[in-house]
């Protein structure tokens, strides 16, 4: 990771530490959790710490002397240019543009960093770390959007976008790292996107390949993705997930939605 990344990165850690403190603080995020992201976040400034110091001087691109384990930024592009995570990608570069929105909203509306008055509420606090997670998811920026998704799902247990996206992220680096564990914790979270919210078609979306490719049910993956229609999806989640769908519904012998197999890929 070049010089400027690595700088970049050890203040993105620093700010999120110093935001963990501060609800832990107001009493907004328990004593475990705190403990448990605390943890996390000052395991990542030591990382990045020790990268810094061994960057060369004069080679801002030379490699950082060791490959760390994990979530590791050394892996991070090889996870994110797989044909698996580029639908993440393709979905993240949406979510991007409605993120930035947002922002600006709260920009005018002074909410969020912009805010005049004193402590945001819990759901407007929320709202701003899910748009800065996916910005991040869609930037490649794995570890910081897991973060950013865990400390939301320390607010709030049942957040089904932080479910769905986190988990989704959690399975990709999973199956890249073939790491049983992460996994199945995707997969978990993705399944609870669907109980906390079963009208998220997204997250019908996530859980109709899960079942296909990770479970092997068509059947249950057919009706993952009969949800997620359900919900209107946009034409460009109905061409991220058509090949798939277009699998699932030939392996289950059902017909094939024409929504799916008419999916067209959305002109950039």
């Amino acid at each position: 990771m070049a010089l400027e990344d690595l700088e970049e990165e050890l203040a993105y850690v620093t700010r999120s530490l110093e935001d963990l403190e501060r609800e832990h603080d107001a009493g907004d995020l328990g004593d475990e959790d705190f403990r448990r992201l605390r943890d996390r976040y000052r395991t990542q400034l030591a990382e990045l710490e020790h990268d810094l110091a061994l960057e060369p001087v004069g080679r801002p691109d030379a490699p950082t002397g060791r490959a760390r384990g994990g979530l590791a930024s050394s892996s991070r592009r090889n996870r994110m240019s797989s044909p698996k995570a580029r639908l993440v990608i393709g979905w993240g570069s949406v979510i991007c543009l409605v993120a930035a929105s947002t922002l600006i909203v709260l920009a005018l509306t002074h909410a969020g960093p912009f805010a005049r008055s004193p402590q945001l509420s819990v759901d407007a606090r929320v709202q701003i770390m899910l748009a800065e997670a996916d910005i991040l998811g869609s930037k490649g920026d794995v570890t910081q959007a897991l973060a950013t998704y865990d400390r939301v799902l320390a607010l709030q247990p049942a957040q089904p976008v932080a479910l769905a996206n986190g988990g989704w992220l959690a399975r990709l680096a999973g199956l890249s790292q073939h790491e049983t564990s992460l996994l199945r914790n995707g997969d978990a979270e993705i399944e609870a996107a669907v109980h906390a919210d079963p009208s998220y078609g997204l997250a019908h979306a996530y859980d109709g390949v899960l079942q296909l490719e990770d479970r092997h049910a068509p059947a249950l993956a057919v009706q993952q993705f009969r949800a997620m229609l359900a919900d209107a999806p946009s034409p460009t989640l109905l061409w991220s997930v058509h090949a798939t769908a277009i699998r699932a519904f030939e392996a289950a012998h059902q017909p094939v939605p024409a929504a799916i197999s008419g999916a067209k890929k959305p002109r950039t």
